[in-house]
């Protein structure tokens, strides 16, 4: 998989570098130039995954052209390996608007954080998340919310993810400014354990959008090898202080992804705005690079 994150992390960082500057408010005596909308973002972050495709790795990505407000979903996204197995996400995405603060709120629908969760929950079939767009003019931000990052710049909190479950906490508690969303109260500096996200789905992290490049099947199945392995340990204890592991692994291809989801019905309670299939397909890159070293040879 190194190949394959390495080029995601890179190109969900320029991304953000993009999304940074487009988001920037830029308000002045002589001039009031509000950011960007939430779909201009949107469509920037379509398009760069969508070129990873001149570099080997298969990508589909798709609009679905579905009225947003009907299902609350924005991003069906498939992540998958060697097009058998794959780890679904999906998303809803939420400007900040104008607010540059971390000590502002967002303005999230309590209605639709419910209906993505409620799709996500059905048969654990996938995990919610909230792609969360801002400019935050903070010197401090990495100190108070990203300091766990070694490597972590400004430019990278344009785009931040959070889970559903969060969201719909800080809802019921009115609590959505951005520094409660990312909290972030990490007791050791980061070691690419991007699933703790997903292990505390509720809890208040949220992090920047470059860190997904490291999800994959196989690091999932791995994680969910080393909860039951601590089930077992730990008996009724484990059960009492723990909740399962939210994914499920979806043993299908990109083309029978296609075929079910890349098409909306409309008569359906949930339909998506945007389908994103991911697959690094190494087979077919490891036999390319061997039949390039025979050549070399």
């Amino acid at each position: 998989m190194d190949i394959h994150s390495d080029l995601l992390k890179k190109t969900l960082l320029k991304t953000s570098n993009i999304a940074y500057e487009m988001l920037e408010v830029f308000n002045t005596k002589e001039n009031n130039i509000r950011q960007v909308h939430e779909d201009a973002i949107s469509s920037i972050l379509l398009k760069n995954i969508a070129k990873l495709s001149e570099k080997g790795i298969f990508v589909k990505t798709k609009s679905l052209e579905v009225n947003e407000g009907k299902t609350g979903i924005d991003f069906d996204i498939w992540i998958g390996e060697d097009d058998k197995k794959y780890i679904r996400f999906v998303v809803q995405a939420k400007s900040f608007g104008n607010n540059t603060s971390v000590d502002k709120k967002y303005k999230i629908d309590e209605e639709q954080c419910d209906k993505i969760i409620k799709f996500a929950k059905t048969n654990h079939t996938a995990f919610p998340l909230y792609f969360l767009y801002q400019y935050i003019n903070d010197k401090k931000l990495k100190t108070n919310h990203f300091s766990f990052l070694e490597d972590f710049e400004n430019e990278h909190s344009s785009i931040t993810f959070t889970s559903a479950l969060n969201i719909q906490k800080q809802i019921s508690e009115n609590k959505l400014k951005f520094s409660e969303i990312h909290e972030n109260d990490f007791e050791s500096n980061w070691k690419n354990d991007i699933y703790k996200l997903f292990e505390k789905s509720k809890e208040n992290i949220g992090l920047p959008l470059y860190l997904l490049h490291d999800i994959s099947p196989s690091k999932i199945e791995k994680f969910q090898n080393l909860i039951s392995t601590k089930k077992n340990s730990l008996g009724f204890f484990f059960f009492f202080f723990f909740e399962d592991f939210p994914f499920e692994i979806h043993n299908i291809t990109s083309k029978q992804i296609e075929e079910k989801y890349g098409e909306n019905n409309s008569e359906s309670e949930f339909n998506f705005k945007n389908i994103i299939i991911i697959n690094d397909d190494f087979k077919t890159i490891r036999e390319r690079n061997r039949k390039i070293d025979e050549i070399l040879k």
